[in-house]
Formats: structure tokens, sequence, C-alpha cells
């Protein structure tokens, strides 16, 4: 009798490890899906620069640890600062200042426009500018968005 009860108790210490292992399994993964759909809306700023419009940006946490970076503009044609300017630059930044990456350019069609990049940063400064060009590796002067505060995931 005693070796029929050491082996149901030994069943049953065997399936709570199985029972504790897979809660344990779905507890991460439902915590994994529940950081990745979070998202933080925040209305970028206009800058004394920028010609009206708003321009706001979704910053929402990836599976795989990104920031996914959703940009709404809504602005005039950037032809409206002069004539040599041909594109919004969407600029992420290091909190510091001293490193800017260019995202992607924004194409403003009917005074609106939307961009979606991702960033590996977790602070960054997000900042519009209006540009020559869409492939310009630094920021020129025209800031014409930003983000209130350094964005911190």
């Amino acid at each position: 009798m005693s070796s029929l009860n050491n082996h149901k108790a030994a069943k049953d210490t065997k399936n709570t490890k199985n029972f504790s292992l897979w809660t344990l399994c779905c507890l991460c993964l439902c915590g994994s899906f529940f950081l990745a759909g979070c998202a933080r809306n925040i209305k970028l700023k206009p800058l004394p620069a920028a010609k009206g419009g708003s321009a706001s940006v979704k910053v929402e946490l990836t599976y795989n640890r990104n920031d996914q970076v959703t940009i709404k503009l809504q602005a005039p044609d950037p032809a409206a600062y002069g004539p040599e300017f041909t594109a919004y630059v969407a600029w992420v930044g290091t909190p510091d200042g001293k490193h800017a990456a260019n995202v992607g350019r924004i194409r403003v069609e009917g005074g609106k426009g939307q961009l979606v990049t991702v960033t590996p940063l977790r602070k960054f400064r997000l900042f519009l500018t209006v540009e020559k060009e869409g492939d310009v590796m630094q920021p020129g002067p025209q800031v014409v968005y930003e983000a209130p505060k350094e964005i911190e995931w």
C-alpha cells in the first residue's frame, strides 16, 4: 500500500511541476504580448518655424523590443518654407542631443502625411525638419515640430 501511495505522490509532484511550468510559460507569453501591445500617443509641439498644421506620434513597443514610431503630419507642402524645400524628415536623437538619425521622409499630399518606422532606442528625442532632400544625414536648421520632452519607454 505504501508503494502505491509513494507512486501516487510522485505522480502528483510531476503533475504539479508540469502545471507550474505550463503556468509560467503562459504568464511569460501573455506578459510579452501585453508589453508589445502598449502604446503612447504624443502630440508634437510646433516650433516658431512651423507654418501651421499639427503632428502627432504613436510609440509602440514591438515584440522584438524595438519601438515602432508612427508619425502623422497635417502640414503645408514643404515648398511653403521656400522653393528649395522638398521634404519633411523625421529624426530620432539621443537624449543628450549629440547624435540624430534620419528615420524617414514624410511625404505630404493634400496636407497630410504619415511615416511608420522603428528605433531600438529606449530613450530618445523626436523631431521633424523641413529639408531640401529626404536623404540628408544631418538635420538642417529648420526644425518645425518636436516632442515636448524625450520619449522614454
